[in-house]
């Protein structure tokens, strides 16, 4: 074997050990957060949400939130904000969802999904790399993930092991103020900013430890219900005509991408429209006329066909 086919195989296998050994380091970051965090009892907060739309809401509104846990599988959360409401029951593979919109809005579900973080390293992801940060005084971790279209950040305490800041699809997620009960912590407050704006903030009020009534974990009347949690899935565009280009901004040469923000509803059609990063007027207004002509494969959860709120891109290109 000639000198440069060893040398080649040599690095090829250096390379490969140091994506295992990056991997590995990651897993065991995310494995110690996981191990910290955690509740069993009720949590009471205070919520802060800014241009949440459904029921009619379109400016920041100041509402009361609850979680209760009972296992790892069993929980409740209530959500109440003026013109908006939600209640929400897990038990095993099952949900049931009640609220007086047709959909969750999307900084909502941003939210609990960071009440309290759970991480991981999803199948489609690639550990880029593990670095050392300082966020302030305080020693970091920060794990980069990327996959084929997106790149995710995830920093933890360096000491604690505990999430500092989750970063992913335009979002900014931060953690503080950990309270500590038995041999567990939940972060006092939760911030998600998106584009450097504070659109939603979690701040704990009161957290008891006693296991909660087991009432609150009986199924919800009139509401939605999930039969497998673990069988869902996202909308899937199926049909997608291109928007018009006017032919005067086309001569100006504007280009790129308007990302709208809207909701899939269980038929598959695209409504609630908005425009969250502009291009030019005219575009954009092009760009919601086309993406309600649009039509998507519903959300599954399991069975059942479900709405959900998303974000969308239509571009705008010169060739």
């Amino acid at each position: 074997m000639r000198t440069a086919e060893v040398a080649l195989l040599l690095l090829v296998a250096v390379s490969i050990t140091f994506a295992r050994d990056k991997r590995a380091e990651a897993e065991a970051l995310f494995a110690r957060a996981n191990s910290a965090l955690g509740l069993v009892g009720i949590a009471k907060g205070h919520l802060s949400m800014a241009d949440v739309r459904a029921g009619g809401v379109n400016q920041p509104k100041e509402g009361t939130f609850l979680m209760a846990v009972l296992s790892d599988d069993i929980s409740r959360w209530e959500i109440n904000l003026p013109g908006y409401s939600e209640v929400v029951v897990r038990n095993g593979k099952r949900r049931w969802t009640r609220r007086n919109a047709g959909f969750t809005p999307l900084r909502i579900v941003r939210l609990l999904d960071a009440l309290p973080p759970r991480l991981e390293i999803k199948a489609h992801e690639k550990v880029e790399r593990v670095t050392e940060e300082k966020f302030g005084a305080t020693e970091a971790k920060c794990v980069k993930l990327g996959a084929q279209s997106w790149i995710r950040e995830v920093c933890v305490d360096a000491t604690t092991g505990l999430p500092l800041r989750q970063n992913f699809s335009g979002l900014q997620v931060d953690y503080g103020g950990y309270y500590a009960f038995g041999d567990k912590q939940f972060p006092r407050n939760v911030r998600v900013r998106e584009a450097g704006n504070l659109v939603a903030e979690f701040s704990l009020d009161s957290l008891s430890t006693d296991l909660p009534d087991k009432s609150l974990f009986d199924p919800l009347q009139d509401a939605l219900f999930c039969d497998d949690l673990t069988k869902t899935k996202p909308p899937v565009p199926v049909w997608t005509p291109d928007p018009y280009y006017p032919e005067a901004v086309r001569r100006a040469r504007v280009q790129g991408v308007v990302v709208l923000q809207t909701v899939i509803d269980e038929q598959g059609h695209a409504s609630n429209l908005v425009v969250i990063r502009s291009l030019d007027p005219s575009l954009d207004g092009e760009a919601k006329a086309a993406v309600s002509k649009w039509r998507f494969r519903p959300a599954m959860c399991g069975d059942t066909p479900t709405s959900v709120e998303m974000k969308v891109e239509v571009a705008f290109r010169l060739y």
